[in-house]
């Protein structure tokens, strides 16, 4: 949901949220012109454990409802679902912060880029610039900026920061905010304009200086760090100038240069018209300012007065070749029009009591996601039809934000749940632990996988060669030599004879082959895990490696059902089984960034690996950080994966060692 939203929420307040819904009436559960629904018959109960924030447990589990094409890819509740502020850059990157005022970095895959160290003020909002950098507002303290003049009254100051896309500090200044309305502003010129100790400063987002403005402007500092200003606001207008108001009544103009433009006496006035107050400019003259217009009172009054009534409020737009997606909040309605503005279908959602559609994402292909105020949330084609429905209908107002991934997908965030993906169904390939890129999407096809052949062969090191006339394809390397052909299934192996499971054959003019073969063929194990839909390959030292590193993983992300099953006995909850580790599932955060990996092989189907890691745990009151030695037992299960047995975390009290822990007050 938009800052906005969420202010405006809580403003209403939950008698207003009752009032809005009783007063939109009854909403039919059915879409005019709209697509299929999709019915209770594909609803799955995703294999979730949930907390509230202080860490209770959630009763009601989500369902994930889809039309089989769509699946629900992996959660990171994180910080007790602490994440906020979630921003894509469009290519790939995703932002957001968490509790601890730490700003992450992911890839569409959960892939951690990189992290800030904790902000030691509370992050309060972040933006992206045009060029992709990131801007940072922290709210340093309250009560600490006053406006010079007869009374003098509270303000905050606060602390901007400017990191670049790779998390380097570009600026990183203290912002004078002398009342409510945060004096910050970017505008079309791509500037950064605020007031600082300076003055009214001007940068370029890259966070070089451009102009510093003082004339007319008081600010000084005492002993106690009391800020004291005479600037009571100021706003960017049209063609980069910049308007300032002061504690004595000048009201300036600046330039996009930072040279003053004019300088007249104004004061505040409030306008009071039906029930809204409008707070105005007013000159000598007794003219009012009105973007670029000056208005005597009666023309102000009779201007909003005279309005069109607008008979739905359209709160959000989203456009997409030519074509539109718009929200209702009276109709709790998502409307798609043409580029003439004409209704194509309207979806309704299906219970008016979860509010209006917001979060409007959509992507190259016209599919629309949305949420209401429920935490429910839905993905909807071109043509209306339904994809998938995350079904949550929480009573509590639950805040979501949603990003579209660079396939087409979702990425998001949501109360109680955290960061979440849902995309199309697919199967995961890797190669002693590097994962293979596919143009055409590996199958399931009859129980066995079948995979595009070039890009696995390469990724085993294997020279790919194509025989037209005999339609055979051949791996070779040194010691090796593999040959298939279209529609048989016997193939050669260094010449030997065997017999495979499934033909070779071409699907949408892409070769595909039994990737259980191929692996087994060069002597290498391979493991099929189907609660993440992926086929790993490779030594025995290597996918035991791969399962130490899938654990700590879904540790991290907080998903316990998960990282139980990661365990080669799963009759206890990982909760059970390593209470050490129950708080990184309810309150806290933990991460390790492994810095070496040694493996023991201690017998055929059981390893020791060994890891020397660096071990974070934090939440929004404390940082706690330690290199450490750990050992964890690798077992290969009946089923052929590699699961942990046993680990020294396992049969700790706490997760660090006392003596020599370092714990950082926040």
């Amino acid at each position: 949901m938009g800052t906005m939203e969420i202010r405006w929420f809580r403003r209403l307040g939950i008698f207003g949220l009752i009032a809005m819904v009783l007063t939109s009436g009854a909403v039919p559960a059915s879409a005019e012109g709209a697509g299929t629904r999709l019915t209770s018959e594909s609803d799955q109960v995703l294999p979730m454990q949930l907390y509230h924030a202080g860490g209770a447990s959630v009763k009601q589990q989500p369902v994930f409802r889809s039309n089989g094409e769509y699946e629900w890819k992996w959660m990171n509740r994180g910080n007790a679902a602490g994440q906020r502020n979630l921003l894509s850059d469009g290519n790939g990157t995703f932002y957001y912060y968490d509790y601890s005022n730490i700003i992450h970095a992911i890839g569409p895959n959960n892939e951690l880029k990189w992290m800030s160290v904790p902000l030691k003020n509370e992050i309060v909002s972040m933006w992206l610039t045009n060029n992709g950098n990131i801007i940072v507002r922290a709210q340093v303290t309250k009560s600490t900026v006053h406006v010079i003049g007869k009374d003098e009254i509270p303000a905050k100051s606060d602390h901007v920061l400017l990191l670049n896309r790779d998390g380097q500090t570009l600026l990183d200044i203290t912002l004078i905010n002398p009342n409510d309305n945060f004096l910050f502003s970017i505008n079309d010129h791509n500037r950064i304009v605020l007031l600082t100790l300076e003055g009214i400063v001007s940068y370029d987002l890259y966070g070089h200086k451009q102009w510093t403005y003082r004339d007319e402007i008081k600010i000084s500092k005492d002993k106690l760090g009391q800020i004291f200003t005479n600037v009571m606001s100021f706003e960017l207008k049209a063609g980069g100038m910049v308007t300032l108001l002061t504690r004595e009544g000048q009201y300036i103009t600046i330039d996009s240069k930072g040279q003053r433009v004019s300088a007249v006496k104004a004061v505040q006035k409030t306008i009071k018209i039906g029930g809204t107050n409008y707070i105005m400019l007013q000159g000598e003259d007794g003219l009012y300012w009105q973007g670029d217009k000056r208005l005597t009172e009666e023309e102000f009054r009779a201007e909003i007065e005279n309005r069109p009534p607008r008979p739905k409020q359209t709160v959000r737009t989203v456009v997409w070749s030519g074509r539109s997606y718009s929200n209702t909040s009276e109709d709790n309605a998502l409307v798609a029009k043409d580029q003439e503005g004409n209704i194509l279908w309207t979806y309704f959602t299906p219970d008016s009591q979860y509010g209006y559609p917001t979060n409007i994402v959509c992507n190259e292909n016209g599919d629309v996601y949305f949420t209401d105020f429920g935490g429910n949330i839905y993905g909807l084609d071109a043509q209306g039809n339904e994809l998938f429905r995350l079904i949550r209908n929480n009573k509590s107002l639950t805040s979501s934000e949603l990003a579209v991934t660079p396939d087409g997908g979702l990425l998001g965030r949501t109360g109680e749940i955290g960061m979440f993906r849902i995309g199309k169904r697919s199967i995961g390939v890797s190669v002693n632990g590097e994962s293979v890129s596919f143009e055409q999407q590996p199958l399931l096809m009859n129980g066995t996988t079948m995979v595009p052949f070039r890009p696995v062969f390469e990724k085993l090191g294997l020279h790919v060669d194509w025989n037209e006339t005999t339609r055979t394809i051949q791996g070779s390397k040194e010691g090796m030599d593999i040959r298939l052909e279209l529609g048989q299934t016997e193939v050669t192996v260094n010449g030997e004879r065997t017999v495979l499971s499934a033909a070779p054959e071409i699907i949408n003019g892409t070769t595909y082959v039994p990737l259980r073969f191929v692996g087994e063929a060069l002597k290498l194990q391979v493991e099929w895990d189907g609660m993440n839909r992926e086929v790993r390959i490779g030594s025995p030292d290597q996918l035991a490696k791969q399962a130490v590193v899938r654990f700590m993983k879904h540790v991290e992300q907080g998903d316990d059902f998960k990282a139980t099953a990661d365990l080669s006995d799963s009759s206890q909850s990982i909760n059970e089984r390593v209470p050490a580790l129950a708080p990184f599932f309810k309150r806290k955060q933990w991460m390790s960034d492994i810095q070496s990996m040694t493996a023991v092989e201690s017998s055929e189907d059981t390893i020791i690996v060994n890891t020397i890691q660096r071990d974070r745990s934090y939440n929004f009151e404390e940082i706690r950080e330690q290199v450490q030695n750990h050992w964890y037992q690798v077992k290969r299960t009946p089923d052929g994966q590699w699961k942990l047995e046993d680990a020294d975390l396992f049969q700790r009290e706490t997760i660090f060692q006392e003596e020599h822990e370092h714990e950082h007050e926040k």
